[in-house]
């Protein structure tokens, strides 16, 4: 069963342009598996104008358990029937560095700022806002990276939002894979150093450079459909804006890769998409 724990924030830092660092921590996190790869969890937190951070009763109640462990099922009816005014924020996350000795564990916030330059996601807007002691609550919900017994090499694929998952997946192949992965961000500012395999190739596709104003992820998918041909049994992690998540498989299943070697995961979908689609 998954691990819920309680833990508090211990610092909130500016790491590039587009993304906010906030790092975890407390002995709460001692239950929490170090997984790795696209290790995620569900993250609760207070949203503007919540005195105290409350939970659906089945996680209130686990936090004190010794094992700290919940039923799968059950915590999103009760989350979904508090009363607006005090049921918490939830996002799902990826853990961007996990130090056990420190019990301590970092989550990569992306920024974009709305129409009148504010952050307007409650999530981003948290992370931006978060001081020390904070309280927040996460539920581990594991990995999804797991390449098909028979496959070769990887393809990896995603815009900002994946870029954490994309990164622990890097960290964790093995030293003699071989690949690509194809990162967009929004600037050159938010490139940043990566720990991947030497046959691994990093392509950073910067957006306002190729694509200025265009849907998050088409310059991914462009760049993918506009290089070389993909190893047909490379197993292939694309993940971020649907867009790119749904047009990145429908391409390379067009071009004749086994789907099952395709793990595709949509965390989000632009308006601009869903108008077009």
């Amino acid at each position: 069963m998954p691990a819920v724990v309680e833990l508090s924030v211990r610092r909130s830092v500016r790491v590039s342009a587009h993304f906010q660092r906030v790092t975890v921590g407390g002995p709460a996190l001692d239950r929490m598996p170090n997984a790795g790869l696209d290790q995620w969890f569900r993250m609760f937190f207070r949203l503007p104008g919540q005195d105290r951070l409350r939970l659906p009763e089945c996680l209130a109640s686990s936090r004190t358990d010794t094992a700290g462990t919940v039923e799968a099922t059950g915590w999103y009816q009760q989350w979904l029937a508090m009363p607006e005014e005090q049921r918490p924020g939830c996002r799902n996350y990826t853990v961007r560095a996990f130090r056990p000795d420190d019990r301590e564990l970092d989550i990569d916030f992306v920024l974009h700022p709305g129409p009148s330059g504010r952050i307007d996601s409650p999530d981003a807007g948290w992370a931006v806002r978060a001081e020390p002691d904070e309280p927040v609550v996460l539920l581990d919900q594991g990995t999804t990276f797991a390449p098909s017994a028979g496959s070769r090499g990887v393809l990896l694929a995603g815009e900002e939002s994946a870029l954490p998952a994309l990164e622990g997946i890097l960290a964790g192949l093995d030293p003699t894979t071989r690949g690509r992965a194809v990162l967009e961000v929004p600037e050159r500012d938010d490139i940043r150093p990566l720990t991947h395999p030497t046959g691994v190739t990093l392509d950073w596709v910067v957006r306002t450079a190729r694509s200025p104003g265009s849907v998050l992820g088409r310059a991914a998918l462009e760049h993918v459909r506009d290089g070389p041909p993909v190893d047909r049994l490379a197993y292939v992690f694309v993940a971020g804006e649907s867009g790119l998540a749904t047009g990145l498989r429908r391409h390379l299943v067009r071009a004749g890769h086994d789907p099952a070697l395709i793990r595709f995961a949509g965390y989000w979908k632009s308006e601009r998409t869903t108008k077009a689609a």
